[in-house]
């Protein structure tokens, strides 16, 4: 199972039951930071590695046509649930009738 969730218009989340293409996913979309090795959280531990997709899938949406074309180029069809509300467009409103303002009025 491999499905796309778009939460909002920032954030998306994969969700898979493949646990080696999730981890090809998630090198495949980090990078490492240059002159890193001279942080004081490198020298504690950390490998300098930020990854664009959390350990819970989440990612900004603005990776998610880059996530889709990785699937298939790994021969994937990814479900995509969009749960995102619809826009709500008001009413055109008519001011030709109404009375202008002008600066004696304000």
């Amino acid at each position: 199972m491999y499905k796309i969730i778009i939460h909002d218009n920032k954030s998306c989340q994969i969700i898979t039951d493949d646990a080696d293409i999730f981890r090809i996913l998630r090198s495949t979309f980090s990078y490492k930071i240059a002159g890193v090795e001279y942080s004081i959280a490198y020298k504690n531990g950390w490998n300098g590695i930020t990854f664009l997709i959390n350990k819970k899938g989440f990612f900004f949406s603005g990776l998610i046509n880059k996530v889709i074309e990785f699937l298939k180029d790994h021969k994937i069809n990814p479900e995509i649930e969009d749960l995102r509300k619809p826009v709500i467009i008001n009413p055109e409103m008519d001011l030709s009738s109404s009375k202008r303002l002008s600066r004696k009025n304000c």
